[in-house]
């Protein structure tokens, strides 16, 4: 594979050399030899496929490694059943893992910074706080050169929430620059959004205060602000007056938030949940 053969992923960390321990391969049960924690960032609408094809693969190593910690990175909200990543790798796997050493990655990360060593911090939440802090302790070892800061939090809904929403609030921020908007109408916007977002976690059950960190408003801004994220670039280009069908015409080009917008239309409804931001980036993209 040209990874293994450049030991970089030219298609998306164009310039980012990997390490040359790390091995690139598609045979998941290859990747899971000697494992000592599980990441998964694949796409929220092809999560469930990925886990239901590989799930003879992984049933078989969580039976010898019941004990291992699996973080989810994926973003978003599946469209067909309204869950979040880590219920839906909770849902296929379900028998083959215990749920308490499931836990979910969210935070204001920028890939490219965290390939190149810039300093990053992100939350790590799982329903048990061990396994949270488990995943701490791996990722984030305590030495002089560790660029990576996880904090342990137990709101997972929250933390997975906060991801979900932030990304279509980020259409609506890159929109309204695209427009040729200024700084006060960013901030306003962002301000708002956190409030639909508080309102929703507070209906779903979560905790209101972890918002207030890194997978709350330090996600939010992040993404709300820069043209590095692939949602507030999305919305410039519907600022802008480019035809959405053309932007999702290019399938490395579309953000999680696209989808995830019309997710979050069905699940704010379902729930009786008033968002008037992200209703109106659903509106722009499925309405026209």
């Amino acid at each position: 594979a040209m990874v293994n053969k450049k030991h970089e992923n030219v298609f998306f960390l164009n310039g980012c050399p990997l390490p040359h321990n790390v091995v690139f391969t598609a045979d998941v049960e290859q990747a899971l030899q000697g494992a000592e924690i599980i990441a998964i960032a694949v796409p929220t609408q092809f999560l469930r496929g990925f886990l239901t094809k590989n799930l003879p693969a992984l049933t078989k190593f969580f039976s010898s490694n019941p004990s291992t910690p699996v973080i989810v990175g994926s973003k978003g909200i599946e469209e067909s059943s309204l869950l979040f990543p880590s219920e839906i790798v909770a849902d296929v796997l379900k028998g083959a893992i215990n749920p308490k050493n499931l836990a979910a990655l969210s935070g204001p990360n920028f890939a490219k910074e965290i390939a190149t060593n810039r300093l990053s911090a992100a939350t790590v939440a799982s329903d048990d706080i061990h396994t949270a802090r488990k995943i701490q302790g791996i990722i984030s070892y305590p030495s002089a050169d560790c660029t990576y800061k996880l904090y342990a939090s137990t709101d997972v809904i929250g933390c997975e929430v906060a991801s979900a929403v932030k990304n279509v609030v980020a259409i609506a921020a890159g929109t309204v620059q695209g427009f040729g908007e200024q700084l006060n109408c960013r901030a306003a916007l962002i301000c708002r959004g956190m409030a639909e977002l508080t309102a929703l976690v507070d209906k779903m059950g979560g905790k209101g205060y972890s918002l207030q960190g890194l997978a709350g408003v330090g996600d939010m801004l992040l993404t709300c602000s820069s043209e590095g994220s692939r949602n507030f670039s999305v919305g410039m280009r519907i600022g802008k007056g480019e035809p959405i069908s053309k932007i999702m015409a290019n399938p490395r080009a579309v953000a999680e938030g696209v989808a995830t917008a019309r997710a979050l239309k069905a699940l704010s409804s379902k729930l009786g949940q008033k968002m008037p931001i992200c209703d109106a980036v659903h509106a722009v993209i499925y309405e026209g």
